[in-house]
C-alpha cells in the first residue's frame, strides 16, 4: 500500500484495486445473444418462425366460415406459429456447447456458471419478447386486413388474448430451455419437447382425464392464449410448475454441477 500526498500536505493511504469482478453481465448477455441469433441454425429458425407467423394468418382470412372471426383467433395463429419453432433456439442455447465441446472455453472465461446460465435465459426471453411483439403486429395487421375487406372481427374476450400472447411465447421459450438444460443433448431435447405433451394427451383419458387437466401443458397454454384462463388458474400454475419450473430447476442444477471435460 502506498502513501499519496494531497493538497494541504495531508496524506492518505491509496486503496489497491479490488479483484476483478469477472465479465460484466451485459457483455455475457451480448455473447449469449450472439450465440442464439448469429448462428446459421438460429437465423434459419428465426426466419422460418417469422415466415410461418405471416403465412398462418391466411387461415382465418381464407376460411371465415370455419374459423371464428374474433381477435383471439387472429392473434392466436401467429402466436402459435412463433411458439412452434422458436423454442428450438432455447434448446440449442442450453445444449450446443455441451455437444460441440465448447463449454470448456465458456466456463474457463466465466467460471461462475450461474451468471452464464442467467445470461442464456435472459437472451432467450429477450428473443421471446421480440418474437411476441412481431406476432402481435402480424395479428393486428391481419385483423386490419380482415376489417378492410368487410369482415366483422369481434372481441368477446376483451384484453385476455392480448395479455396472454406474450406469456404464451415466453413460457414456450422457457420450456425449450428446461428440456435443453436437463438433457444436454439437442436431438433428445427437441424430440421430447414436442412428443411428451402429445403423449400425455393420449394417455390422459378415462380415470386420468380429471388429473390430466392439472398436468396438461397444451390445454393450459390454450387457456392462456385465448384469454379463457378464468377459474383454471390453479390448473395452469400446476402444469407450468411440473412441465417448466421443475425440469428447468433440475436442469440448471445439473448444468451447474456437471463436470466439464
Amino acid at each position: 500500500m502506498t502513501s499519496v500526498t494531497v493538497t494541504g500536505g495531508r496524506s492518505r493511504q491509496a486503496t489497491p484495486p479490488s479483484p476483478a469482478d469477472g465479465i460484466p453481465f451485459a457483455r455475457l448477455l451480448r455473447v449469449e445473444w450472439a450465440k442464439t441469433v448469429n448462428t446459421r441454425s438460429g437465423r434459419w429458425l428465426i426466419a422460418a418462425s417469422a415466415l410461418l407467423a405471416v403465412a398462418v394468418t391466411t387461415i382465418p382470412l381464407g376460411f371465415p366460415d370455419d374459423i371464428d372471426q374474433t381477435q383471439a383467433s387472429y392473434l392466436s395463429f401467429p402466436a402459435l406459429a412463433t411458439a412452434l419453432l422458436l423454442p428450438v433456439t432455447s434448446v440449442l442455447a442450453l445444449t450446443t456447447e455441451w455437444t460441440q465441446r465448447t463449454v470448456l472455453v465458456t466456463y474457463t472465461l466465466e467460471p461462475r456458471r450461474g451468471r452464464v446460465l442467467r445470461a442464456k435465459i435472459a437472451a432467450g426471453l429477450l428473443l421471446g419478447l421480440l418474437a411476441g411483439l412481431f406476432a402481435l403486429l402480424v395479428g393486428f395487421a391481419s385483423i386490419a386486413l380482415a376489417e378492410g375487406i368487410g369482415r366483422d372481427v369481434a372481441n368477446p374476450d376483451g384484453t385476455g388474448p392480448l395479455l396472454g400472447l406474450f406469456p404464451f411465447v415466453l413460457l414456450n421459450m422457457l420450456s425449450g430451455m428446461a428440456f435443453g438444460a436437463v438433457l444436454h443433448n439437442t436431438a433428445a431435447a427437441i424430440v421430447l419437447l414436442y412428443v411428451l405433451p402429445t403423449v400425455w394427451n393420449i394417455i390422459a383419458v378415462g380415470a386420468l382425464a380429471e388429473i390430466g387437466e392439472w398436468l396438461d401443458p397444451t390445454q393450459s397454454m390454450a387457456w392462456l392464449l385465448d384469454g379463457t384462463l378464468g377459474d383454471n388458474g390453479a390448473k395452469f400454475v400446476t402444469s407450468m410448475l411440473i412441465w417448466i419450473a421443475l425440469p428447468l430447476g433440475l436442469g440448471l442444477l445439473r448444468t451447474a454441477r456437471r463436470e466439464v471435460s
